[in-house]
């Protein structure tokens, strides 16, 4: 089984009792690599072997920055043929799979957004015409009430009718009336 490019770093980079770096930049390495590695398990509750290899070398590369102009990874020397990144990978790590999930993922956000945005318009033209209606309501109310008001002020132009009194000394009293209160008993 091939070591996996941390295992093969480790055991070129480090001092024979394998307690020292031999170089600052070999320990900003490992120092990098740990820290992305202890975040990568973190976050990762389960995985199979291959891809956990395949994800400790993807962190590796991303550490050591890929392969350089020469075509040469950091910290591998003449191994770094056997730890190229497979070309079912692109340039920037993602794999073509992975490629196209993040495709179909967009493209399904696309539709939801041109749904959403289609909801929005019809919603937006019901709020419209409802306005529109409610000002024509308001309007159709106005013109009623200027009715309503111009209707009571034109009778109230005319003088109001006094209502009918009984005036004690123009009053006149039918004779029966009086022979009635004439058989009271005193």
């Amino acid at each position: 089984m091939t070591p996996t490019c941390w295992d093969l770093f480790q055991k070129t980079h480090k001092t024979t009792h394998g307690t020292r770096w031999v170089s600052s930049k070999a320990e900003r390495t490992a120092n990098e690599y740990e820290t992305r590695l202890s975040e990568r398990e973190s976050q990762q509750s389960s995985g199979d072997g291959v891809s956990s290899v395949q994800s400790e070398n993807s962190i590796f590369y991303d550490v050591v920055c890929g392969v350089n102009k020469k075509g040469r990874i950091f910290g591998l020397g003449s191994e770094a043929g056997k730890y190229r990144p497979s070309s079912s990978r692109s340039s920037n790590g993602i794999s073509n799979s992975e490629y196209e999930q993040m495709r179909n993922l967009v493209s399904n956000l696309s539709q939801e957004n041109k749904t959403l945005k289609e909801q929005l318009q019809t919603h937006s033209e019901l709020i419209r015409a409802s306005q529109e209606e409610s000002w024509m309501v308001r309007e159709q109310l106005r013109q009623f009430m200027e009715t309503f008001s111009f209707g009571l002020a034109s009778q109230s132009s005319r003088p109001p009718q006094p209502p009918p009194t009984h005036d004690p000394d123009t009053q006149q009293f039918d004779d029966n009336e009086l022979d009635d209160d004439s058989n009271i008993d005193v």
